[in-house]
Formats: structure tokens, C-alpha cells, sequence
């Protein structure tokens, strides 16, 4: 859910096809607000879901999801279709999400171990990697969760126990 500063009036419409999004971008480039508005109302909500799920820090999520749509309002001109306008607005989000973590580098302890995953492992190896990259000792659960559950699953499976439950 979007935070409440960010809502729409109710009346702006949503536009959910690639050519739709494609002409909101474009009419954004020449600075139409109300294009801004159907353009946001229309991805906001996937970007905010996204921010969150990286960040795991909701006032992080917020502030990146202003600055994505700050940065696509000043950057739209150069926007160059090619039929994926929500891979190019995922893509700026997942840049602010890796600079907001950047960040916060700081918080950490670099003389503890980290460990990191994800559900697939995609995120998970990009912030080790970033981790590392800055004298961390990092880990990455190869094959995130959704690998985890698997093994789990077949080893209890195997074992005739539900789940989750062990010997």
C-alpha cells in the first residue's frame, strides 16, 4: 500500500499497456503533468512494492519512491522506447535502491561475518558482491530461498516428516 502523501486524486485514470505507458512517458518528456500523474497512479504501486522488498525499510522505500519519479520527470526526454517502459522505471528504481544501500554501508560491523539472501539469490549475490566489494566478510545462501525450500521439502519429504519439522 502507497503511502497516503503519495495517493492520487481519485479521478486520475491508470493506463496498463506497454504503448499507454510508452505515450505517458513520452508527453512526460515535454512536461505534462497530467500525464506525470496517470504515469505514476499507473506504476507507482510496483515501484513502491519493489523498493520495500530490497529495502526492507519503508521510510527507504518512500524516499526512493519520490526520487525515482523526480528522476523520470528530469530524465523522460531521454527515454527511448523500445517497448519496455516498466523494465526502464524498475531499472531506475533498482539503481536507488543499490544507491540507498550504498548509503547505509556505514550501520555495519566489518569485523562480523555477514550473511545475505533473497527468494531466487539474484539480490541476495548483488549485495554480497557490493558487500565484499567494500572489505566486507560476506556470504550468500547460493539459491536463495526458494532453493532452501526445496531441499528442505525433498529431505523431508524423504524422511516421511512434514516440513519444516526436524528429527
Amino acid at each position: 500500500m502507497l503511502p497516503a502523501a503519495y495517493k492520487m486524486e481519485p479521478e486520475t485514470p491508470r493506463v496498463s499497456g506497454t504503448d499507454e505507458l510508452d505515450r505517458c512517458i513520452e508527453r512526460v518528456a515535454i512536461c505534462d503533468r497530467d500525464a506525470f500523474a496517470v504515469l505514476y497512479r499507473s506504476t507507482s504501486g510496483a515501484v513502491f512494492a519493489y523498493a520495500l522488498s530490497v529495502l526492507k525499510n519503508r521510510q527507504d522505500a518512500e524516499d526512493v519512491l519520490h526520487d525515482c519519479y523526480v528522476n523520470i520527470y528530469q530524465t523522460a526526454q531521454a527515454y527511448r522506447s523500445e517497448g519496455k517502459p516498466m523494465a526502464w522505471i524498475m531499472t531506475v528504481t533498482r539503481n536507488l535502491c543499490l544507491h540507498k544501500l550504498r548509503e547505509r554501508l556505514g550501520e555495519l560491523d566489518k569485523s562480523k561475518k555477514i550473511y545475505v539472501n533473497c527468494f531466487s539469490g539474484m539480490r541476495s549475490y548483488i549485495a554480497c558482491r557490493i558487500l565484499m566489494g567494500n572489505g566486507f566478510d560476506c556470504s550468500n545462501l547460493a539459491g536463495g530461498w526458494r532453493f532452501y525450500q526445496l531441499v528442505t521439502k525433498e529431505k523431508a519429504d524423504n524422511e516421511h516428516f512434514p516440513c519444516g519439522e526436524r528429527k
